[in-house]
């Protein structure tokens, strides 16, 4: 009886830990499973993402907050919608239509649901 309280004990902790330190990071609480958008590959989308923001020479604060804001993003809705930015940073260096046209290149990474809205 004691193991089974101390374990619960720990078990509790653990989770308090983990929703804490999402807090802190920014990211909401998911208390199950993520199901809803299944197909992506998030790692493959963020590295994509990443390998299109522009060359920082001279970093800037938008850049600094977009590349962080999609490495830390949670899930392919949240980097799917990230793509705004993005565009808006690209079309800033190389004009709006190569921007979307780079962009245009990774949409096949996301999952199909996203890519019909």
């Amino acid at each position: 009886m004691g193991k089974e309280i101390r374990t619960s004990r720990l078990g509790s902790l653990r989770t308090t830990a983990r929703h804490s330190l999402r807090a802190l990071l920014g990211r909401p609480r998911v208390d199950g499973p993520h199901t809803v958008f299944q197909g992506g590959d998030e790692d493959a989308i963020r590295d994509a993402l990443l390998d299109l923001l522009p060359p920082s020479d001279a970093p800037s604060l938008q850049l600094t907050t977009l590349r962080r804001r999609i490495r830390y993003a949670n899930g392919c809705e949240a980097l799917w919608y990230l793509r705004a930015d993005l565009l808006a940073v690209l079309a800033l260096h190389s004009g709006e239509a190569q921007a979307r046209q780079q962009l245009a290149a990774i949409d096949h990474l996301f999952p199909q649901s996203l890519r019909r809205r």
